[in-house]
């Protein structure tokens, strides 16, 4: 029956600014600006999905398409040298989606779903600076970091019993990460 069916177009833009910095003075308590850092990250995401729909009472079924373009821009400052990257860089990311949803009259009830999407990088991250708060675990931040992109399922089958009020769940879930963003660690 087609009057259950529906088709949507969805459009979306996120916009999301994050910084972080790390202050530096000379022995006499005044700034220094040489080894002052900062760190300042705009993300901004495009979504676009093409959706099919199908929904009858309780149970319900959507899948499509949908588009993610992301731009991660950081400028940043570290040992008197500004940088910027990613300036007009855009990543396009694209995965298959679905969620359905159906309620059984004998107490079974199944959800699952599969989407993608883009996380830009943290403020942390981001920051060029060496973090010597820990001397055994130096560590220090990348500005050319890219928004991860993951592939994300999962299923929920859950069984109640009324009259012998048990109740049963499985759930299963998975990822996939096209770019993520990861750690390196040096010993020396």
């Amino acid at each position: 029956d087609l009057e259950y069916w529906g088709l949507a177009a969805e459009f979306s833009q996120r916009w999301q600014q994050r910084g972080s910095d790390k202050n530096a003075f000379n022995a006499d308590g005044t700034a220094n600006d040489y080894y002052t850092t900062l760190s300042r990250s705009d993300y901004f995401l495009l979504h676009e999905r093409l959706q099919m729909q199908y929904v009858k009472e309780s149970n319900q079924l959507y899948f499509g398409v949908q588009f993610d373009q992301a731009r991660n821009e950081v400028h940043s400052r570290s040992l008197g040298r500004e940088t910027a990257t990613g300036v007009g860089e855009w990543l396009n990311d694209w995965s298959p989606f679905l969620y359905f949803r159906y309620n059984g009259k004998e107490g079974h009830s199944i959800y699952a779903s599969y989407q993608g999407n883009s996380s830009p990088p943290s403020a942390v991250q981001l920051n060029p600076v060496l973090d010597i708060s820990n001397p055994l675990q130096i560590s220090t931040g990348n500005t050319y970091l890219r928004p991860s992109y993951q592939h994300r399922a999962y299923i929920d089958w859950d069984y109640n019993d009324k009259k012998s009020l048990g109740y049963i769940t499985l759930d299963l879930s998975g990822s996939m990460a096209l770019r993520r963003i990861v750690s390196a660690s040096w010993l020396d």
